[in-house]
């Protein structure tokens, strides 16, 4: 087990009631060749389900886990969020959704391009449904696998691009990011870079009670609510790579953000 001390940057993975694609997001955590990191599993009133995914990772995991939960009362993202940044160890922080799968260089990548109140932002490599389902389905991932048959994947369309897997673009300054929805948490802020995601079951998934999840047509992995009838085309799951800096504005008022 990492040492508190030692924790450098903690990793807050914002879910609910998805414990089949959190269990893979949490497995290729499992697999970063940085170790320095703990994972909070910040939880939007998710069912006990996803408290046994959590659980059972933790209890095979050298890498510190925690998870932080509130009551189902609707859709409260950004307050479990900041509940889980006040449970943050690191003074560095990465927000991932909790269905992306993340290269094993993903946290190291992001400790190399950490700047003083800069906030770290990429693009995602979509999945298709078919080899989401495969991987839902098996409850496993292995990087190397995915790897080996690569060009195969692309090939079949079940990735969306492949150049982002062998390709890292080199830090530079981009210009000023001043929105007034995000900013600064403690030393830095960062979102996750190049990310795979995959589509569920059904064309969409329920959240609650008239909302359905939708995912967002920006290059992050944030999700929406969108009140009504289920919107059509399917959910997306992303994996994470190469990272662009973009410069962030830290917010006074308070010490946490609010995402999407």
């Amino acid at each position: 087990m990492t040492p508190p001390e030692a924790i450098s940057v903690s990793v807050i993975v914002n879910t609910y009631n998805w414990p089949e694609a959190l269990k893979l997001s949490l497995q290729s955590l499992a697999g970063q060749s940085e170790r320095r990191f703990e994972i909070i599993v910040a939880d939007d009133g998710s069912r006990p389900d996803t408290a046994d995914v959590v659980k059972a990772f933790a209890g095979a995991s050298s890498i510190p886990v925690k998870h932080v939960w509130h009551e189902d009362v609707g859709f409260r993202r950004a307050a479990i969020l900041n509940k889980a940044i006040t449970e943050a160890c690191a003074s560095y922080l990465i927000f991932i959704d909790g269905d992306c799968i993340l290269q094993p260089d993903f946290v190291a990548r992001h400790r190399a391009l950490a700047r003083p109140n800069y906030l770290v932002t990429g693009s995602r490599v979509l999945l298709g449904q078919e080899f989401s389902q495969q991987l839902l389905a098996a409850g496993t991932w292995s990087h190397q696998a995915f790897r080996r048959n690569i060009l195969r994947h692309r090939l079949k369309g079940d990735i969306s691009k492949i150049v982002a897997f062998f390709v890292r673009l080199p830090w530079r300054p981009m210009s000023d990011y001043r929105s007034s929805s995000s900013g600064a948490s403690r030393a830095a802020i960062s979102r996750a870079g190049k990310a795979m995601r995959f589509p569920s079951a059904a064309s969409t998934r329920p959240s609650r009670a008239g909302a359905t999840r939708m995912p967002t047509s920006s290059s992050d992995c944030r999700t929406r609510v969108s009140s009504g009838a289920p919107a059509p085309g399917p959910q997306r799951y992303c994996i994470s790579g190469t990272s662009r800096p973009i410069r962030a504005v830290p917010r006074r008022t308070r010490r946490s953000c609010s995402i999407g």
